[in-house]
């Protein structure tokens, strides 16, 4: 019986990778750098003041613009939203890395154990 799940306790690195959605891994500056970089790249309306990909809007405007049009579709604007400004949306990414590297170290002994069987295959032939 094999789990087929990676171990991650074994190179802390492997896991930072899986998480890299923090301000610092993805080297941004900006509401709308890091949006840009997490896959919004194509959203003008949402990133830049003109439809031409120019004139890219500051962290007050992108906060209000995604308030007032509501856009819910990810968490990471609920979570611009709450924290109100870039710097302490950083933190609050910071923090959720943390304790998802925290949560995944504490349980990869008891879940990803291979001694654990996480499914049993038979093949007929």
């Amino acid at each position: 019986v094999h789990s087929g799940i990676h171990d991650f306790g074994s190179s802390k690195n492997a896991l930072n990778d899986f998480l890299a959605f923090t301000c610092n891994e993805l080297d941004v500056d900006s509401f709308v750098e890091y949006f840009r970089e997490v896959g919004y790249e194509d959203d003008f309306s949402l990133l830049y003041d003109d439809d031409r990909g120019r004139n890219e809007k500051d962290d007050e405007t992108f906060l209000e613009d995604i308030t007032r049009q509501q856009i819910r579709e990810d968490v990471l604007f609920e979570i611009a939203v709450e924290a109100g400004s870039f710097r302490k949306f950083c933190r609050e990414l910071e923090d959720i890395a943390d304790f998802l590297f925290n949560t995944f170290v504490t349980l990869e002994p008891q879940v990803f154990d291979f001694r654990t069987p996480m499914m049993k295959v038979e093949i007929y032939c």
